[in-house]
């Protein structure tokens, strides 16, 4: 047996323009390019496993919180045994098997993993397994683990058994330390403007603002990862607010986050409406008062 390839023919001319490159060839083609280089090592096994999408991983308030999509039939369609087309190829109905279970793996890899190992299991958003796309959390204390960088490793199982590729993320422990007694320690985040223009080599504002700031300060939404490729911002309601407490409820009430100091530059939110692209908005990362 050889060993599995596949060859790319990406864009739609020889020259192609580099905003039009970016703009649309690069998101329509960049999903498929991790996929297969996530199950490169692997391509028999894992493609017959559901993948996991929108990982976000991230530390708060000393708990390590992680959410996802975990789908089988996303990246590899359905194919179903009385279809004619794949009849007589095969007899294994991909893409349509429920989700079962999704491990969450930290600072080792699930191939790794052995018995006795740390491996959590998430929890499914609607509390049942029945469908081949679910949506899945995980919410545990980080007390015992040392402040730092770690990676966090996603896989996820369907009905048959099968395990599929694997999705990582950094996430950053950062654990406070508890205020001396008679002392309080308020809490300030970074604010950020929302887009940065490339032309002219536009700097970020340095804003370190208390969680109940004295002016309406805007809201920027992002769910997925730079990782993953699937990073994404919305501006839903248009909504500027004082307290950064509301601003993390209201994306949270949307299935999504605050953005990150590092997401807005990366210019995710760029022309997303409501005029907030020169504005201040909160962001997760913390900051200390100067």
């Amino acid at each position: 047996m050889g060993v599995a390839s596949m060859l790319y023919e990406i864009g739609s001319r020889f020259h192609q323009p580099c905003a039009e490159f970016e703009d649309e060839v690069v998101p329509k083609n960049l999903p498929s390019l991790i996929y297969a280089a996530k199950i490169a090592h692997k391509p028999f096994s894992l493609i017959k496993g559901p993948d996991v999408f929108e990982l976000d991983a991230r530390h708060d308030n000393g708990e390590l919180r992680v959410s996802a999509t975990a789908s089988d039939g996303k990246m590899v369609n359905a194919i179903q045994i009385s279809s004619e087309e794949f009849k007589n190829s095969s007899d294994y109905p991909t893409g349509s098997q429920v989700i079962n279970a999704v491990y969450v793996y930290l600072d080792q890899h699930p191939d790794d993993w052995q018995e006795g190992d740390i491996r959590w299991d998430m929890d499914a958003i609607d509390s049942n397994w029945d469908t081949n796309e679910e949506s899945v959390r995980l919410t545990v204390s980080t007390k015992d683990f040392p402040s730092g960088k770690h990676i966090v490793h996603l896989q996820a199982i369907d009905s048959l058994g099968y395990a599929g590729p694997i999705s990582s993320a950094f996430v950053t422990f950062a654990q406070e330390s508890t205020p001396a007694p008679g002392t309080t320690s308020p809490s300030f985040h970074q604010a950020a403007k929302g887009c940065l223009k490339r032309r002219n080599n536009e700097q970020q504002v340095d804003l370190c603002l208390a969680n109940e700031h004295t002016s309406n300060i805007a809201v920027n939404c992002c769910s997925g990862s730079q990782q993953n490729g699937d990073l994404s911002c919305s501006r839903p309601g248009c909504i500027q607010t004082m307290s950064y407490d509301e601003a993390k409820a209201h994306c949270e009430s949307m299935s999504m986050r605050l953005c990150t100091t590092a997401e807005l530059e990366a210019r995710v939110c760029c022309g997303k409406g409501c005029y907030f692209n020169k504005l201040p908005t909160w962001t997760s990362d913390m900051c200390e008062e100067i």
